[in-house]
This record gives C-alpha cells, sequence and structure tokens, in this order.
C-alpha cells in the first residue's frame, strides 16, 4: 500500500525537481531576458501568470522552468519594496 503514495512522490520530484534542472542555464536566461524586453515593468508577475498556466495544464515540466525563469529574474533585479 505504501508504494502507491512513494511512487507518487518520486514523480512529482522528478517532473518538478530533476526535469527542469536539466533545462539548459542558456534556456533559461534566454526566457528571463524575453519576459525582460516584452514586459519591462515586471516581468517576475509575467512568469509567475506562465507558470500558473503551466500549473493549470498539469504540466509540471513547463511549472518547473517558469519557476527557474522566475528565480532568474529575482537574482538580477532588487527587491521591490
Amino acid at each position: 500500500m505504501a508504494a502507491i503514495p512513494m511512487a507518487a512522490l518520486a514523480y512529482h520530484l522528478y517532473e518538478n525537481v530533476v526535469r527542469p534542472g536539466r533545462i539548459p542555464r542558456e534556456e533559461i536566461e534566454a526566457l528571463a531576458d524575453e519576459m525582460e524586453q516584452r514586459h519591462p515593468d515586471d516581468p517576475d508577475d509575467w512568469a509567475f501568470v506562465e507558470e500558473q498556466a503551466a500549473w493549470y495544464r498539469g504540466d509540471l515540466h513547463g511549472q518547473g522552468r517558469w519557476h527557474r525563469v522566475r528565480k532568474a529574474l529575482r537574482t538580477r533585479r532588487p527587491q521591490r519594496p
């Protein structure tokens, strides 16, 4: 009985952590650059919209990708008050 929850946990970790972590940094940086060009006032908010859209679609890999983009954007810009 414990095998099913463990399998679900393993799948979730793979889709949300391992697989997005294998996306090349250059791709993440390119997406962050694109967000900054298209939405100079609030690129992090728009990346969050993309992350939420991936969540609604059930796209765990896409959600992880956009989470990494948001993280890259946060390291580039100073924190807002």
